[in-house]
């Protein structure tokens, strides 16, 4: 037996052939090129538009997303304070999950001040108003204050509010309720007269009479008087030319007379009376006005108008309507008879849309349909 122990034969490896590598480095390729793809689309996401979102909202949508917000960036403008103005990376792009979206948030602007405006003549306050960068906006009531100046403001002086804001002036329209100011129409076409005291919202009374000097159909007088103060609605009367005429007679004085002494009177002379009404404080039924006036020469026939008195109007008092809802203020007043005109407040005591100022103040003593400016709450003081 041979003591040489026993030994396989060895086998020659043979090299691999360059093609499997290249097979084999193509395999590695698209696994990895296939594990990118895969995580680019796990990790993918669509990028929201929050533009006009408020902040909470817009965080909210990016969240959801598997987004997070950036860096907040406050831009002072007349935009709703907290919106979203803008975004980076804009909305519909695509981006990975845990990226971080970049916002621009809408902040108020610096407030302003309202200064003290009560006193001024209207047009004065009219004016600081809109040199302060707001909104003026007036309103008429009754008042003993110089008509025309400024008895009240809403909000009120002292307060901070955003730029463009509204302020509420209330001007003083006298003991009338509302009051305007009477055009003068003299030597005016009756038509045009006619539609220039109608559209300031006064009534016409037209009374023709003739005259040797002014043209048919052009108003010779009037009463009251062009650039007076007249309450709203009520009476102007015109004289009116027919022409040439012939039979005159010198108009009497009837101040003073009941309205049955005054026709009368007018009467035997050839004249035509014609009634009508004013508020006064001397007895019902009195004449304490008269047109044509006393002393004038007119012609036979033409009418005369008599103004007879009426009681003064009863005034109504003003209800507390502070904490009030729109509605409710509104149908509070028109029950007793006075009309509501709303304008924006500021308040920090009383709720949103709720009553925070009354002009005339709770108590104040008002003719019937006398307007109450009624401050409702908008916002809060800056």
């Amino acid at each position: 037996m041979s003591d040489m122990s026993y030994r396989p034969a060895r086998r020659e490896l043979r090299p691999i052939p360059p093609w499997a590598w290249i097979a084999i480095a193509a395999v590695v390729v698209t696994v990895v090129v296939l594990g990118a793809v895969f995580y680019q689309i796990s990790t993918a996401t669509k990028v929201p538009d929050v533009v006009g979102k408020g902040q909470q909202e817009a965080s909210r949508l990016l969240i959801a997303a598997g987004l997070r917000v950036g860096t907040i960036t406050k831009v002072e403008t007349s935009t709703p304070p907290g919106q979203v103005l803008a975004q980076n990376p804009r909305a519909n792009t695509s981006a990975r999950r845990g990226d971080a979206v970049a916002l621009r948030i809408s902040a108020p602007l610096p407030g302003v001040v309202i200064p003290d405006l009560r006193g001024q003549e209207a047009s004065a306050a009219v004016a600081a108003v809109s040199a302060a960068g707001l909104s003026p906006v007036q309103s008429s009531i009754y008042s003993t204050a110089p008509v025309g100046t400024v008895v009240d403001q809403i909000p009120a002086a002292g307060t901070s509010v955003s730029p463009g804001d509204q302020v509420a002036l209330i001007v003083s329209g006298g003991t009338n309720s509302k009051s305007v100011i009477v055009p003068d129409v003299i030597a005016q076409a009756s038509t045009v007269a006619t539609k220039a005291i109608t559209d300031t919202g006064l009534a016409v009374r037209i009374v023709e009479g003739f005259s040797d000097t002014v043209a048919t159909g052009t108003v010779i007088a009037q009463t009251p008087k062009g650039g007076s103060s007249a309450k709203a609605g009520s009476l102007v009367a015109l004289l009116v030319s027919k022409g040439k005429g012939t039979s005159t007679v010198t108009l009497p004085d009837v101040l003073g007379d009941t309205q049955a002494a005054a026709e009368s009177s007018l009467k035997a002379l050839g004249l035509t009376p014609q009634v009508a009404f004013t508020a006064s404080s001397k007895p019902a039924g009195t004449v304490v006005e008269q047109f044509p006036v006393a002393d004038s020469i007119v012609a036979t026939g033409s009418p005369v108008v008599i103004f007879l008195s009426k009681p003064e109007v009863s005034l109504l008092t003003v209800p507390n309507l502070f904490g009030m809802g729109q509605a409710q203020a509104e149908s509070t007043l028109s029950a007793l008879g006075l009309t509501a005109h709303f304008v924006s407040s500021v308040s920090s005591s009383y709720p949103l849309g709720s009553v925070s100022a009354v002009v005339p103040a709770a108590g104040s003593k008002v003719p019937a349909g006398s307007e109450v400016v009624v401050g409702v709450v908008r916002g809060q003081p800056r």
